[in-house]
């Protein structure tokens, strides 16, 4: 008689077998390939099937302008959840949209350990992940560095906010085009370095800026 698989065995059996996908879009800002959703996410699908495990990722309002997506595999018998992903919700539906395209596609990625790309996955652009080396630094930071740390943060939150919905791109994007000019993790940087860093930050949304208002005249 043969023994059912459990659903860690069928993930293991879909994990072998699912290859990483081919980069098939462009990031206009960082001018490199990255894999699409569309790239991989179809052959996932037969797999799961294949192997008996359902697979869903469902969106859920946490109120407050917040929300969550949630992906979480199931066999009939046991369910598993694979990644938990914030989503920032916005008034314009393309922009809330995109921001859970992103989600998906990062949340599925390292489930199933696929490499689709060669950038991180957008935590540091917002500083608000810190590894454990950032948080043993910022209980001995002093609080003057500290105050400025977070009003810096807040002018990059301002303009990845202001860029994002002039240009229709999402806030996610925007931020790893804006970390493009780090050559560190925030809390690594000095003060002249971290000036350095939102001087250049402040050059490039002026920049698109720009464009963005010639482009629409």
């Amino acid at each position: 008689m043969t023994k059912e698989k459990n659903l860690i065995e069928r993930l293991i059996e879909i994990q072998a077998e699912v290859e990483d996908p081919i980069k098939d879009a462009n990031n206009p800002f960082f001018k490199n390939k990255y894999a699409s959703l569309d790239s991989f996410l179809p052959e996932l699908r037969k797999l799961c099937a294949k192997h008996g495990v359902f697979l869903t990722q469902c969106v859920a309002n946490k109120g407050n302008g917040e929300a969550e997506l949630i992906t979480r595999v199931s066999d009939g018998a046991s369910s598993v959840e694979l990644a938990n992903f914030p989503i920032n919700v916005s008034k314009k539906p393309q922009e809330t949209g995109s921001e859970i395209t992103y989600a998906r596609r990062y949340s599925l990625m390292p489930a199933f350990g696929l490499i689709g790309d060669e950038d991180d996955d957008g935590n540091t652009c917002s500083g608000n992940v810190p590894s454990k080396r950032s948080t043993s630094q910022n209980r001995v930071q002093k609080p003057t560095q500290q105050k400025r740390y977070e009003h810096d943060t807040s002018r990059l939150t301002e303009m990845k906010e202001d860029l994002a919905e002039k240009s229709g791109r999402s806030q996610a994007e925007i931020g790893e085009a804006f970390m493009k000019f780090a050559d560190k993790p925030l809390f690594e940087m000095g003060e002249q370095e971290y000036k350095a860093f939102i001087a250049q930050v402040e050059d490039f949304y002026r920049g698109e800026v720009n464009k963005l208002k010639s482009s629409g005249e």
